[in-house]
């Protein structure tokens, strides 16, 4: 049987080690100054799933294991057992159903998916990448009551149903992350937690709970932090400096937590996705057809972007702030705290409003109004790659609705 050693190593080179199938997922050669070179390499079990990391002596040798992968058409199930027939001998293949994971659940009868196998046993069946799928049921769209639609009102309502709807989908999406931990056994307190609340309970209370700090992290930072800072200003400084150095460190604050974040990888990443979207928006907006080379011409700073909404209400909020605090003096940290949670409202609304028009209107005034937050848009904003701009491509055609109700 052929074998490796450590200078085979590839990221996906297959091998078997300890009676385990393992494909290498990330390696790197290391040669300290005393003692012999090796190999640290991150490998993932091909069977269970689970990612270890460890170490390789050169005169290490491990058998190559072939991993087996046939398109098999999936034909029916019956009970645990769910069949598969081969497209060239047409001989059906019982597969068991702890074989099969999380995405096989979009898996119609007659979708082609890849069955692997070592050795004759299969130990998982890959699902097909796209799939047709038609709605049944679905929860009932959002109706804004009229009052909610009026100006200021309509904007307080719009960031927090969209705060809790992204949340929502973000939880949705990570129930199909391939989490490296999956097959970890789960702690004391989680089982606790799902033999005290049951699973939906429980999942219930973590989307709740994620709600909570998804308002209350970007409203404390922004917003509150500074505020309580401020109640610290000397009374002899008089209101407007309190105003004015509150509003220093509310920007400061700001602009330093996007540009710590806009430095993390996966962040980075998401932040391309984010050029992906703008670029595909402008192309749309602009009536042209959504093409991976229409798209890539479009800038990526927009007007309505979410990152001049944030910088527009921080600036709106030490406004407000201003003219408040100004009719009414208070110093107290936790007053002005409490004062700028009931202010908050107000603030979303106008700024809001501000985006609104900003967005829509090119006159002098409307282009420098919102300069500033197109600005702050390169610490968000980074350029995507052709990849991402397919995404966006798609995520934008299955939201155009075809009665025009998009215009605002």
């Amino acid at each position: 049987m052929p074998t490796i050693t450590d200078g085979d190593f590839r990221n996906g080179v297959t091998f078997e080690k300890d009676g385990s199938v393992c494909t290498v997922v990330e390696f790197q050669h290391v040669k300290p100054g005393k003692g012999a070179a090796f190999v640290r390499v991150k490998m993932k079990n091909v069977i269970t799933g689970g990612v270890t990391e460890t170490t390789f002596n050169p005169n290490d040798k491990y058998p190559t294991a072939y991993i087996e992968r046939k398109k098999m058409e999936y034909s029916y199930s019956d009970g645990d057992l769910y069949y598969f027939m081969d497209m060239e001998t047409y001989e059906m293949t019982p597969i068991e159903k702890s074989v099969l994971d999380d995405s096989f659940r979009f898996v119609k009868e007659n979708d082609t998916c890849t069955v692997m196998s070592y050795k004759g046993n299969v130990f998982g069946v890959e699902a097909p990448n796209f799939v047709d799928l038609v709605v049944t049921k679905t929860e009932p769209a959002h109706h804004q009551p009229a009052f909610w639609r009026l100006p200021i009102l309509r904007g307080a309502y719009t960031l927090f149903t969209a705060m809790k709807d992204g949340i929502v989908a973000i939880n949705y999406s990570a129930e199909f992350f391939d989490d490296e931990s999956i097959d970890e056994e789960p702690s004391k307190f989680e089982k606790w937690l799902e033999a005290k609340f049951g699973s939906e309970k429980l999942n219930r209370m973590i989307l709740g709970l994620s709600t909570v700090i998804g308002i209350a992290l970007p409203v404390g930072l922004f917003l509150l932090l500074p505020s309580f800072l401020g109640g610290f200003v000397p009374k002899d400084w008089g209101v407007l400096a309190r105003n004015v150095l509150e509003g220093i460190v509310r920007i400061a604050i700001f602009l330093m937590f996007m540009w710590s974040v806009s430095h993390m990888k996966d962040i980075r990443r998401t932040f391309e996705y984010h050029g992906a979207e703008h670029k595909t928006i402008f192309c749309y907006e602009a009536g042209e057809e959504l093409t991976v080379e229409n798209v890539r011409k479009q800038g990526r700073f927009h007007p309505r972007c979410g990152t001049s909404f944030m910088f527009v209400l921080i600036i709106i909020a030490t406004i407000v702030s201003s003219i408040v605090f100004s009719i009414i003096d208070i110093t107290n940290p936790f007053l002005r705290m409490l004062a700028h949670l009931i202010l908050l409202p107000l603030v979303v609304g106008i700024s809001y409003e501000f985006n609104r028009y900003a967005g829509r209107s090119e006159s002098v005034i409307s282009r420098a109004l919102r300069w500033p937050g197109l600005m702050i848009q390169h610490l968000t904003v980074f350029e995507p790659d052709d990849s991402m701009i397919e995404v966006a491509i798609t995520a934008m055609k299955e939201v155009i609705p075809d009665d025009g109700s998009d215009e605002w």
